[in-house]
């Protein structure tokens, strides 16, 4: 898992809130995505993020095996 540095990351705090130990857990598990900077709490609203405002798109599962021609 990767480190982030928490200095940059904007909470959407105001000044006179304190900080709790919720808000550093929720922190320290955040997926910041890799094209625009944007942090999310959830991999999944990352994916969604992604594919909506980058056109990124998540890979396509693997197709099922086919059964050989029977002779």
């Amino acid at each position: 898992m990767q480190s982030i540095d928490l200095s940059s990351m904007s909470l959407h705090l105001p000044p006179s809130t304190p900080v709790r130990a919720s808000i550093r857990r929720f922190a320290a598990r955040t997926y910041p995505c890799d094209v625009c900077g944007s942090v999310f709490a959830r991999a999944s609203a990352l994916a969604t993020h992604k594919e909506h405002a980058h056109g990124v798109k998540p890979p396509a599962p693997n197709p099922p095996p086919t059964r050989p021609a029977a002779s």
